[in-house]
Formats: structure tokens, sequence, C-alpha cells
């Protein structure tokens, strides 16, 4: 344990305990503005100068000797190599004077790691790499640190899902994450779509700020590797998605994003540990931070060697390389919880309380979509916008869940079904927080292509998006009117989305959480199926 008096100071070591212990309440012990050093005991203003009282001040110097004795004693010895000097002196002041040092903070080890901080270097994406992107990502990772990644899946919210349990991993692994961008999917974005950053969509340097705390360092593909770069980099991965299936039956995720970024990636399957023994879709976070560690890598490696671990080389040069060390990576982050299956249903998700929900929108996509909403509403010259309803109707590719021998009228749910839980959220807002909201401030979003069913829409008084007169494909590229939609779900006082749809999730999560609203979910897959309660 360090020294409790700084060196070549003018504190009498003899008497340390009975300063301590004589401290008037006026004058707690004093911390040096040396954030590097250690408390430094204040002096009595007099002596002992008579027998009597020496005597009387040995005893009381013997007396807090034993109390200070017994509180260290109380103390494991393990938390005194852990914690901070200072905090160790304040608990043992709490056993002495009760709250007398209470608020006293604790100084800083020095080497000790501490949380980055708003305007610290550490949040510049740029102390993470050597510089300016590279044509091969290897050029730009430092020596030393630590790097993690993954791959796109199935639709830009699961992506947004993915990626959000990426960061969370990053933080439990202690490992610097590089975001890959969204790709383009069919179902939200159709064909001809760009890949798109993620700092396009989101507020990355917020976030950078706001994970901090949590010792997130963060940067994108964009930031490491130059786009479109004629280097195939070999890189070997782990995949999730084959470790789902047991004894090696399961087969990697084949993503575009590795061609995107020019990368050709072998797999190696991880362990076999589901969340669930009957549905084992899902792993663990803890059982893929495992993996990020050196010993427990090099054990499974050697599994690897033989039929315990499924192994998949790459498709372009055919190399089988082993899961790479310094930038860790997965094929798929999205079937990953931490007790359940798709926890991200759950209210305590940590992936959603503890990144989703910090991840905001870009400032710029955030004002446009203001614009939007203040012209659906007739709210040109209204600051702030009204308190109001927003409603994900997800139709479109769901007809494709329901039964075959089910007509799609009879399966999708029912504009009426959609009226009466806008109904029920309107009472709620009005009972809990006395607020009012016609019928004249609920926007309806939907990929909904039918002008007819947009028709019954306007028929109850509410509003909708026109992206084709907007021109937002021309305006804003391909991505904007989804992104526009998402945006829009956000700012609700109140929700009502559409069952088993991931993008209604998150927007549900969004207004409960960021707005403290009120929220509810339409039911589909047969008639009536959402008036059952």
């Amino acid at each position: 344990m360090p020294s409790l008096v700084k060196e070549g100071s003018d504190v009498d070591i003899d008497s340390a305990a009975h300063d301590y212990a004589s401290c008037p309440e006026d004058s707690p012990p004093a911390i040096s503005d040396d954030k590097t050093e250690v408390i430094r005991w204040p002096r009595l203003a007099t002596k002992a100068t008579t027998p009597i009282s020496r005597l009387r001040s040995r005893v009381v110097y013997l007396f807090w000797l034993c109390v200070v004795a017994l509180c260290f004693g109380s103390l494991s010895i393990g938390m005194i190599q852990q914690e901070a000097v200072g905090t160790v002196l304040q608990r043992v002041g709490s056993c002495i004077h009760g709250n007398e040092f209470e608020g006293l903070e604790a100084q800083a080890i020095p080497g000790e790691h501490a949380p980055a901080q708003s305007g610290d270097t550490d949040l510049d994406p740029m102390s993470y790499v050597h510089g300016a992107s590279t044509e091969s990502f290897r050029e730009n990772l430092i020596p030393g640190e630590r790097y993690i990644t993954s791959w796109s899946y199935a639709g830009w919210t699961n992506d947004f899902i993915a990626y959000s349990n990426l960061l969370y991993l990053s933080t439990i692994s202690s490992r610097i994450a590089i975001l890959p961008p969204f790709p383009p999917s069919l179902s939200h974005i159709g064909k001809g779509g760009k890949f798109t950053p993620f700092s396009e969509v989101f507020d990355l340097p917020r976030l950078r700020k706001d994970l901090a705390g949590l010792g997130a360092r963060i940067v994108e593909w964009k930031d490491v590797k130059s786009e479109g770069s004629p280097v195939v980099d070999e890189l070997g991965c782990w995949s999730v998605s084959a470790g789902t299936e047991p004894n090696g039956k399961g087969s990697y995720m084949k993503n575009a994003l590795t061609d995107h970024l020019s990368l050709d990636v072998s797999y190696v399957a991880t362990p076999h540990v589901p969340l669930d023994p009957v549905d084992t879709s899902h792993t663990s976070f803890w059982s893929l931070a495992s993996l990020t560690f050196p010993e427990t890598r090099r054990a499974l490696l050697s599994l690897a060697r033989q039929p315990a671990l499924a192994s998949f080389p790459s498709k372009l040069r055919g190399h089988l390389s082993p899961p790479n060390e310094q930038l860790a990576c997965f094929d798929v982050m999205y079937f990953v919880g931490a007790t359940k299956t798709y926890e991200w249903q759950q209210e305590f998700s940590p992936a959603w309380r503890f990144i989703g929900s910090k991840i905001k929108w870009n400032p710029t996509l955030q004002d446009i979509t203001v614009g939007y909403l203040k012209r659906a509403l007739g709210a040109v010259d209204v600051d702030p916008l009204p308190p109001l309803i927003t409603i994900h109707a997800r139709r479109g590719d769901f007809a494709q869940l329901c039964r075959a021998d089910t007509a799609p009228e009879d399966c999708l749910a029912p504009i009426s079904a959609y009226a009466r839980r806008v109904k029920q959220v309107q009472d709620e807002l009005f009972d809990r927080k006395g607020i009012l909201i016609p019928a004249e401030r609920v926007v309806v979003t939907s990929d909904e292509q039918d002008e007819e069913w947009w028709g019954e829409i306007e028929k109850n008084r509410w509003k909708r998006f026109d992206h084709k007169s907007e021109q937002t494909v021309n305006r804003y590229g391909k991505w904007y009117p989804a992104l526009i939609d998402a945006v829009a779900q956000s700012m609700g006082t109140g929700f009502v989305g559409t069952a088993r749809s991931t993008m209604s999730l998150v927007a549900q999560r969004r207004v409960e959480d960021w707005n403290d609203g009120v929220t509810r979910e339409v039911k589909f897959g047969s008639k009536g199926a959402d008036e059952k309660d």
C-alpha cells in the first residue's frame, strides 16, 4: 500500500494518527491539488507540554490507533489494493466519525484508467487509429490496441439492434468498436441504395461522450479502411450463426458488407452455448466476450483443429485463418442476449438500456424530419412541435407472414384496430398527463402502397408524409423515406406500432424512454387478432 504521507512533507509521522483523530469538524483532511498525490494530514495548532498532558495524549494516541487498526482490519486486503487511497481513507473516516468525511473525493492513483470526459482526446476517433483511412485495414490499427467488429443482419432496424449489441460487447470486452455502415436492405430501402455510414443516421460524437463512462471507444470502418479500396484483406472471424447449431451442423451468415469492405473472411464456429435449451438461436454476451481474451481464444482454437468446432474457408481465396486476435469479429450480433432470447422485447434489456437508448439521431436528419412533421400537421410556424401520436403500420412484407389459407385482408390488422389503440393512448395521455391530442395530430407511417388504404387513413383525419410530392428520394436519397419515418415515430408523445416488427419495437422503446410516452401495439395474423384484449 502506498505511503499515506506525501514525500518531503513536514507532517510528523508519529503524530499522524493523533492529528487525524483530533481533526475538528471544520478542518477535514486536506486534499492535495496534485491529483496523483495522496491525502496529507493536517497538523494540530498546539502540542502537549506538561507530563500529564503528554501522558493523556499518548493514551488518546493509542486508543485511536487501535480504532484505526480495527477499521482497516474490516476492509479486505483486495479492496485496499484495488481502491483509490482516498476511498479507503474515506471508509476509515466513516468508521471513526460517522458522516464527518462524507463527500471526500477519492484521489486518482497514477496509471489508473479514469472514464473519458467530454472534450478528452480519447473521444477523437483518430486517436484509435494511425491516421486517415488506408487501403488495408491492418496498416491503420495501432499495435497494442484491441478492436472488435461485426456485420449486418436482415433489415435496417435489425442492423441497429445488432450494432447496439456490438457496442455493448465492446464495452465488456474492453475493445475499440469498429462500426460498419448500414447496407441497403430490400425491405426498407429497395434496390440501388447506398451503404450508409452509421454517423449519417445517428449522432456519433454525442454517443462517444454519452458512452465514455462505460469505457466505450468507437470508430467507423470508413475511418479505418478506404472505401472502394482495391486491397482485399484476409481476415479470420467467429461465426455466431454456426455456433447456434449443435454438433457443428450450422453455417456462417453470408453478408454483403464483407464484399463492400474488400474483406475475404473465413470463419470458425463459436462454441454452442445457447441462452435457451429449446430455442437455441441465441447465445450470450459473455460467451462471446470470453472469445476476445487470449487464453480462452487459444484454448478454443486448439479445439477448432478437431471436429468440435466447425470451420469455413473464405469464398475468394479459400484461406482458413484463425479468428484474428487484434481485430475480433463476428458474423452476426443480432442473436445475442444477457439472459433471454429476443431480449430487446424486455424492459431490462442491457443492450437497450446502456447502449441503444443513448443512440440519438443525427441533428441534420432530425431537423429534416421536424420540417416534414410541421408541413404534415399544418404547423409550419409552430415552434416547438405540439404533442402528437405516431403510428407505424407495417403491412407490405408482413403479408408474407400470413398463412397460405388466409387472405391478406383477414390477416393484416385493419385500420379500425389501429384506431382502437390510438384511442387507448389518447385516454391514457389525458389521464396521466392532462394532454389532449386530437385526431388531426396523429401521424401515420407505413410501407403500404395502396392509395385506397391511405384514403381510409385520411377519413380518420390522421396525417401522413407524402414522400412523392416532397420528392424525398430525389432530394436526400433512397434511405430517407424510411429514416424520416423512423425519426418521426420516435418523436411522438404516444405511439402505436405493429406486433412482431422490430421497427415498431425500437420506436416504442424510444417513445417510452425518451419522451415518457404511452405506447400500444396492434396484433395481426388472423381476423380479429387484436380484439382479444
